[in-house]
């Protein structure tokens, strides 16, 4: 149901998706943001794992977390646009376009998450210039890049792009 909204198929450019990729990318939200400091790989396990221990969650469960993916997806929407969840690339020709990256999704998502969930945020224009500019610092940081484009369910590599996230937003 979460993942049917045509909002985040058009944030994640997965709107003819056959694979069920977006909701995987629910369920990777759903376990990430539960429990990302425990997470061990590999992925699928830890994803198996979260879904078995949730399969009978209660209404109220699934309605909070509905709520909390729904908060941090339009947070995300709200501050950067349908192109929330895309990292900016050059192609061989020169081009510049905005990909979906699955590990960058993690990382915003869930580190927006994080932070909103300290607090009630109000985003002002001048917060989110803010955010916008600490997170494009970050995702052109070598450290950072590597954390979503090689090994991205590497333990080290989940923990530290969220955690990374999470810490500029809390800067900004």
């Amino acid at each position: 149901k979460i993942a049917s909204g045509k909002t985040f198929a058009k944030q994640t450019g997965l709107a003819n998706d056959q694979r069920m990729k977006r909701e995987e990318l629910v369920l990777r939200f759903l376990a990430l943001s539960d429990g990302w400091r425990g997470y061990k790989k590999p992925l699928g396990s830890f994803l198996n794992k979260y879904t078995e221990t949730n399969r009978s969650a209660s209404v109220e469960r699934l309605e909070k977390l509905e709520r909390a993916f729904h908060n941090a997806v339009g947070v995300a929407a709200e501050i950067f646009g349908d192109s929330a969840f895309r990292l900016e690339a050059t192609t061989k020709n020169g081009k510049v376009v905005k990909k979906f990256n699955a590990a960058y999704f993690d990382a915003i998502s869930v580190g927006i998450h994080e932070w909103i969930s300290v607090k009630d945020r109000v985003i002002s224009l001048a917060l989110r210039k803010s955010i916008t500019r600490k997170i494009g610092d970050l995702i052109v940081s070598d450290e950072f890049l590597k954390q979503v484009l090689r090994a991205t369910s590497d333990e080290t590599a989940v923990k530290s792009r969220i955690k990374a996230v999470v810490a500029a937003l809390e800067s900004a």
